[in-house]
């Protein structure tokens, strides 16, 4: 096997030299040095500790699992069996969401829901856990201690927060996913705020909005009231409700979507 051209440790000298010389902004530096950094991070360093989770039990009727989703501003949570050291799958709030009718009605409502869920050991490394994440097609895992026991949970977000988060804190470029951007109120409820782009609020809640003019929630609405609405506003459009929740400096800042 042939040594690298260059080592690590010269290739963070380059960036130091970089920097300094003005070559690389003082932010891309940060960045790189945080890639380094990221190979030596295991599970435990980047995963959410056991006592920061919320659970879902695998009794819990829809509205329970409704209102641990709303609370915990999570879309998966982990379910367990009475006991959260029996973790037995995870729940996207999408499978709740587009539940059919007879499955929100069904006692097994949780089991059929969920997914399978991937156990690891706190000792694995971020970038091991990173290739089981696109392997697995999976971006949520239980990370267990050396005694078997639940230690919390480690998301693809914690994997990127662990890269990037530093940055993106300080430079306010930190991108939150469209799905956490709606609020869940209830089954068929949500609050979206109004720069939300049709293409994401599609993706996200199934719908088919487009405009010619419009590419945010609260510009389609614009083009339908013809005018800024008031707030309590109400347009009606293939069965599903719009109401604007709140405007201001001529904008629609939020709406409440009702199925």
């Amino acid at each position: 096997k042939k040594n690298p051209v260059v080592t690590e440790e010269e290739f963070k000298t380059l960036l130091a030299v970089g920097k300094s010389e003005g070559t690389i902004e003082a932010d891309e530096k940060e960045m790189l040095d945080r890639i380094f950094e990221f190979s030596d991070l295991q599970a435990k360093d980047i995963m959410r500790h056991r006592s920061l989770v919320k659970y879902v039990d695998i009794s819990n009727t829809e509205s329970e699992v409704v209102d641990a989703f709303a609370q915990s501003g999570y879309s998966r949570l982990p379910v367990i069996d009475g006991d959260p050291e029996k973790v037995v799958g995870v729940l996207h709030y999408k499978s709740v969401l587009f539940a059919l009718p007879e499955i929100r009605r069904s006692r097994d409502f949780v089991r059929i829901c969920m997914g399978r869920v991937h156990f690891i050991p706190e000792s694995v490394s971020a970038v091991d856990l990173l290739r089981m994440f696109k392997k697995e097609k999976s971006n949520f895992a239980v990370v267990v201690n050396e005694y078997g026991e639940t230690a919390g949970i480690v998301t693809m977000d914690d994997i990127l927060r662990a890269v990037f988060g530093r940055i993106t804190d300080e430079y306010g470029a930190s991108e939150v996913p469209p799905e956490k951007r709606v609020k869940v109120i209830g089954t068929r409820e949500f609050i979206v705020p109004g720069d939300m782009k049709l293409d994401d609020l599609n993706d996200v809640l199934k719908l088919n909005l487009e405009s010619e003019v419009y590419n945010t929630l609260g510009g389609w609405l614009l083009e339908k009231f013809d005018e800024l609405p008031s707030v309590g506003a109400v347009y009606k459009s293939a069965g599903v409700v719009y109401i604007v929740e709140d405007q201001s400096a001529r904008r629609i800042q939020s709406v409440r979507i009702k199925y």
